[in-house]
Formats: structure tokens, C-alpha cells, sequence
């Protein structure tokens, strides 16, 4: 987006990415962007100057994620109002079915609604990540006519190619099965063990089960997979962001299980894309957002939720039944649209539109 348009990124947290996935701040790749973070004090008298400089003709409010977050986005949006800039909302929510949910969900989904609705129905744009969130931005008041899907995308930086398989005693004629991400249980790795523990034993034999990730439940899932006799499994730990490309280019099938997990989703799930850039077989359940725009009949599967028995379908239909070059090409043909350059053009374009429309007011 920086090198191809006018955009400045303002950040609230700089040291979240830290926190929650255990890597620093790349300052070469920052270096590479227009951005601006806000001050410790006067944080709403930093946002109300930004916005009031008469270069900025639009603004993009932040996910209604919290109640801090809510409180930012208001703030952004009376300014944004105020000084009749351009409003888009740039969302991935959507929500896991009603029986899904558990009663605490259930009451946060409904608040968190009511408080974004004026936002989702004043907007002059929202743009989603995909299908299913522009289908929850319009069912909570966007105008389908501005609702735009984005082509959500993420790809591994090429790296060098190690041999990681070697070092973790992984038989060289296994099909490697790559699981990449943090070790939690609302990823579904428990229900993924248990698909491993069902499995036919002759596909059992040709597979073998790659965790690439760390986090506060690997210690349990590691003695779970023990007690349901599932070893041909290596837990690799915290794996670099900078290095990813190293293993999914190394791996046959990739999977991502996330459940239903306290009745929550993924709302994309950016480690498809990445498979998908190595050509890999995609598999990943109906909860994650971007199956539903990266995965078809061709390249992979989705799979209900939780459902041992409809992961292990697919693993061993992927190991005996699936053309793999047939997948290549599939994949290949889907990240023509969702790759970095198409993503930025995309956005520009709704961006450039938006701005350029003219509102009955400002006649």
C-alpha cells in the first residue's frame, strides 16, 4: 500500500505483535512505511490533529474489538465526521452459529453489534476480509452497494531451505502434514491429534504430523497426543515469521483445524494463504474465514468443525486420492487475485472511488 498510494498507518500499540507471537518489530520493513505512532498522553488531541490536516481525505476506523478499541474508533469517527473526511470501516468479523455459542458469547456478540452498528450503517465504505464478514457488515446495516470484499493476503518471504525434517528424525518417505501457528486450543490441535489417532494404518504410515508453533497448551497437547498413541508427530516450537517459507515449501498438506473454541472463529486465517503459496493441499474447517475465498474441490477441503472423523476423510483422501500437480496449478491460479500487489490495487481502487464520490452535503 505505501509504495503505490498516499496512506499513513497510525499505531495505538506498537509492541502487540511482540506480546502475542513472540517476534520484534522488523525496523527495515517499518522504515518501508509512512506511519505514525500515537503518544503516551494527549492520545485523542494527536488523532484529532492528524485527522484535521487537510491532506488526509479519508480515514479508516479501527476494528470495534474492545472496549478500548470501540473507544478509539468513536473518537476517529466524530473527528472523521467533524472534518468531513471519507469514513471506511475495514473489518473481519463475523460470528460462529447460534448453538456454538455459549451464553457469555452470545451476550458479547449482541453488545459488540449494537455498538458498531451507527459506525457499519454511516460509513461511506466497509470493506471486509472476505465473504463471510462483508455477510455480517451487511446484515448489521451496511449498504450492500459500498460493502466490499478484500483479497486478504499474506506470503512467506523466501528463505533458505534447511533440513529441518533431518534434525527432527522425520522419516524421509513421509508425507509431512504442517500445522503452522500458535499451540492453543481454540486451533482445533486437539481435535487434529484425534483425526491422527482414527486414521486408516496404511495412511497412517505414509504421513507423519509437523507442529510448527509454540504457546501456553503445547505441554498438554504433546501428553494428549501421547495417550491416544499418536507419535508420528514432531512439536518443532517457536518457528521465526521470517523463516515460515522454509517449511511450508518443505510440506505436502497443510491443515488448519480451528473450532468453535468458547464460540469464537477465525476470521481469515492468513497461514492458508501462505500454504497456498507453496502449493500445498489445503485443509481447514468451516470456522476459518479464509476457506471459504482460497480453498475449493480442487486445491483441498473444508471440514466441519471439531469433527475428528470429517478431518481424517479428508487427510486420507488427500494422501491417496489428490493430484498434486492438479493442486499446483490450482493454487497457483488463486493467488493471481490474492497476492500483495493485487490486495494493495484492490484497496486503492475502493479507496480512490470512495473518495472521488461526491455527497449531496458537500454540493
Amino acid at each position: 500500500m505505501s509504495s503505490g498510494y498516499e496512506i499513513t498507518f497510525v499505531f495505538t500499540e506498537m509492541e502487540l505483535a511482540k506480546k502475542v507471537y513472540k517476534n520484534d518489530l522488523d525496523n527495515n520493513k517499518m522504515s518501508k512505511i509512512r506511519y505514525h505512532e500515537l503518544p503516551e498522553k494527549n492520545k485523542l488531541t494527536d488523532i484529532k490533529k492528524l485527522i484535521s490536516n487537510h491532506t488526509v481525505k479519508g480515514v479508516v476506523i479501527p476494528p470495534l474489538d474492545s472496549f478500548k478499541e470501540s473507544a478509539y474508533a468513536y473518537w476517529i469517527y466524530y473527528c472523521s465526521k467533524k472534518y468531513k473526511k471519507k469514513v471506511f470501516y475495514f473489518w473481519g468479523k463475523w460470528e460462529a452459529p447460534t448453538d456454538k455459542q455459549p451464553i457469555k458469547k452470545k451476550l458479547k456478540n449482541s453488545f459488540q453489534r449494537m455498538i458498531v452498528k451507527p459506525i457499519i450503517r454511516h460509513a461511506d465504505c466497509t470493506i471486509g476480509y472476505g465473504k463471510k464478514a462483508c455477510e455480517y457488515l451487511i446484515s448489521n446495516g451496511a449498504n450492500a452497494q459500498k460493502c466490499y470484499p478484500a483479497y486478504y493476503s499474506s506470503m512467506s518471504p523466501v528463505c533458505e531451505r534447511t533440513n529441518w525434517k533431518q534434525d527432527n528424525n522425520i522419516p524421509t518417505d513421509r508425507i509431512c502434514v504442517l500445522y503452522f501457528g500458535r499451540v492453543i486450543e481454540k486451533k482445533g490441535l486437539r481435535v487434529l491429534i484425534d483425526a491422527f489417532g482414527i486414521l486408516d494404518e496404511i495412511v497412517n504410515e505414509k504421513i507423519w504430523l509437523v507442529i510448527a508453533g509454540d504457546g501456553p497448551d503445547r505441554d498438554n497437547l504433546q501428553k494428549y497426543a501421547s495417550s491416544r498413541g499418536v507419535f508420528n508427530i514432531s512439536w518443532l516450537g517457536f518457528i521465526h515469521p521470517d523463516e515460515r517459507y522454509n517449511y511450508f515449501s518443505q510440506c505436502s498438506i497443510f491443515v488448519l483445524p480451528t473450532s468453535y473454541y468458547e464460540g469464537s472463529v477465525e476470521a481469515w486465517g492468513m497461514t492458508v494463504n501462505e500454504a497456498l503459496q507453496c502449493g500445498n493441499i489445503l485443509i481447514a474447517t468451516e470456522a476459518v474465514g479464509s476457506a471459504y475465498e482460497l480453498i475449493n474441490e480442487k486445491n483441498g477441503y473444508i471440514v466441519k468443525a471439531g469433527d475428528p472423523e470429517s478431518l481424517s476423510m479428508a487427510l486420507a483422501d488427500a494422501v491417496l486420492n489428490k493430484d498434486i500437480n492438479a493442486v499446483i496449478e490450482e493454487d497457483e491460479r488463486i493467488i493471481k487475485t490474492y497476492n500483495y500487489n493485487n490486495s494493495a490495487q484492490h484497496l486503492i481502487g475502493i479507496f480512490e472511488e470512495t473518495i472521488a464520490k461526491v455527497d449531496r452535503y458537500e454540493r
